[in-house]
């Protein structure tokens, strides 16, 4: 799991005794449980002090526990539908974190950027190869959402009553944990604080009971994921079910060196530069409500690095209670709960996603990014070269291993489409690259253009990447150069 240690401390790796790793639990400040059904919106939780951690190895471990829509009717064949069950996430505890953000000492690190969620979905969707979603993280954090039919026993990702609960495990977090190097000494910090904001129950995706179709001994029926149930007076949408985080618990490594060989290189690094130089990636989300298939979105940064930026859209569509018989479920706002979203033409992997992760780019033709009216690329570029110029920022072409969860280009339209431009040379954590907007009043938009048939509403929404450095003194005197 971890990476090599810097280049300057594996020069004399030959030198250093003692070396030893171990597992060490931590404790939440404020509670073990959180969510919506939990009453509490909140999770705040202190790294270890006078010890070298190592930032990678950061997990949340707790049980996912729902609360399903109570039965209304239970009359096999009525027009009613008698329950809605809640399902687990996919992606799991990422998919229910709204904001994220660390502090030392005060000193906030990042700036919290709002979705979280959104963040963590764009780089597993783009930088996650297919076979770890369908072994490490299908089996730590439900990388799956799965078709389900009651009487075929209890799938993990669905639960019949509300005292079931599914372990869960989050072993990766975007932001300050990407740090290089990743091994960092907390004796030379102000406490280390990280703090997260829990979504709302909307983030919970559902699963209607059907008692029109009744199996041959009157028991009721799931509808199939993807399905919305449909009456005189239009769909009927739940708002009731919920979701608590139970047990909640984290665990990091902690590493020593018995001969004092790293303090000594800090203190020689720190008086001959003045500061320790840790380099760690930022987001930001910028967005915009739109009905049209031409348009912009725009937000500004100022930064020593401007990595990369990307461009998404979700669907808005229509207001609660206003639905009606026959409308296509996938059309459901992100906004509400609603069935999990089925993936394009394409039948490799997994089948279904979160409403509030599908990126689709409906009426569309082509795009560009401006930073300070200056066009990136040179030319508008089709939503098919949107993928190539992913790939290309990831360094994937002539690689014979790696790719993402993106298995089609029907997958990549409908579900997926994440359009993005690369700034800085990608490699290392370690280059600053980027583009230097620190002194400009930088204005970066992205445009869109398309034919305007069929416009569908929209957020549009503009993400950056960029890089900041925390410089760390004598005496924990800490600053952030963004």
């Amino acid at each position: 799991m971890s990476d090599p240690l810097p280049s300057n401390v594996m020069y004399y790796v030959n030198q250093i005794a003692g070396y030893s790793k171990n597992t060490v639990r931590l404790q939440n400040l404020n509670s073990e449980t959180a969510g919506p059904a939990a009453g509490a919106s909140q999770t705040t939780v202190t790294m270890p002090t006078n010890s070298i951690i190592n930032l990678k190895s950061l997990s949340l471990h707790c049980n996912y526990q729902p609360s399903n829509m109570p039965m209304t009717n239970s009359t096999p064949g009525s027009e009613t539908y008698d329950r809605v069950y809640a399902l687990c996430p996919k992606d799991g505890i990422s998919a229910l974190v709204q904001r994220l953000s660390w502090s030392a000492g005060g000193v906030a690190l990042d700036n919290g950027p709002t979705p979280y969620n959104v963040i963590q979905a764009v780089k597993n969707n783009t930088e996650v190869a297919m076979d770890r979603v369908l072994s490490d993280q299908k089996v730590l954090n439900n990388s799956v959402i799965e078709e389900y039919s009651l009487g075929s026993g209890v799938n993990y990702v669905q639960f019949e009553t509300n005292d079931d609960s599914t372990p869960l495990i989050c072993n990766e977090w975007a932001g300050f944990t990407e740090a290089a190097p990743c091994f960092l000494d907390t004796n030379m910090l102000p406490e280390l604080r990280l703090t997260i904001q829990w979504e709302g129950a909307n983030a919970v995706p559902i699963q209607y009971e059907d008692d029109t179709n009744n199996s041959p001994d009157g028991s009721l029926k799931l509808l199939q994921l993807g399905q919305v149930p449909q009456t005189e007076a239009g769909l009927r949408l739940p708002t009731s079910c919920s979701y608590s985080l139970r047990n909640m618990f984290w665990t990091v490594e902690v590493i020593s060196f018995s001969n004092g060989l790293l303090d000594a290189m800090n203190e020689q690094i720190m008086s001959e530069d003045g500061a320790l130089d840790v380099v760690y990636p930022q987001y930001q989300i910028f967005s915009v409500d739109g009905q049209s298939t031409t348009g912009s979105v725009r937000g500004g940064v100022s930064t020593m690095s401007l990595d990369r930026v990307y461009g998404l859209m979700r669907k808005v569509e229509k207001a609660p209670g206003t639905y009606t018989p026959g409308d296509n479920p996938a059309a459901l706002s992100y906004l509400n709960q609603q069935t999990p979203t089925q993936l394009g033409f394409s039948q490799i992997g997994p089948k279904f996603i979160n409403g509030a992760q599908n990126f689709f780019s409906q009426g569309v033709d082509s795009y560009q990014f401006k930073i300070n009216n200056a066009p990136y690329p040179l030319y508008r570029e089709t939503k098919l070269g949107g993928y190539n110029s992913l790939v290309c920022a990831e360094n994937r072409p002539y690689s014979k291993h790696g790719g993402s969860q993106i298995t089609s280009r029907f997958v990549w339209f409908d579900n997926n489409w994440t359009p993005v431009v690369s700034l800085c040379h990608e490699g290392s954590n370690r280059f600053i690259s980027g583009l230097d907007l620190r002194s400009i009043n930088s204005q970066i938009n992205w445009d869109y253009y398309g034919s305007g048939a069929n416009p569908q509403t929209r957020q549009v929404l503009l993400m950056t990447k960029q890089s900041s450095l925390l410089k760390i003194g004598q005496g924990r005197q800490l600053a952030v150069v963004n």
